[in-house]
């Protein structure tokens, strides 16, 4: 994640699943919509984490595919 980020000159942030947005302040708009409590994130990732998502789209999960990544940050 951070090589692929630094790479392609984006930023990135990871979010404990129990926790949510709401520890780290709500949402920077990265996901697109308001902060998530930890309750509604194990309920839609639990079974997936780490889970990948670019402007709020799910890219992957279980692994993160550096070369998919990359690609996915310059389009």
């Amino acid at each position: 994640m951070v090589e692929v980020c630094e790479a392609a000159g984006e930023a990135w942030r990871e979010v404990d699943i129990e926790v949510g947005d709401a520890a780290r302040g709500g949402s920077d708009g990265a996901s697109g919509g308001a902060a998530a409590s930890g309750t509604d994130l194990v309920a839609k990732y639990g079974d997936y984490v780490p889970v990948v998502e670019v402007d709020g789209v799910q890219q992957g999960f279980w692994r993160v595919d550096g070369a998919r990544l990359a690609r996915r940050l310059a389009a």
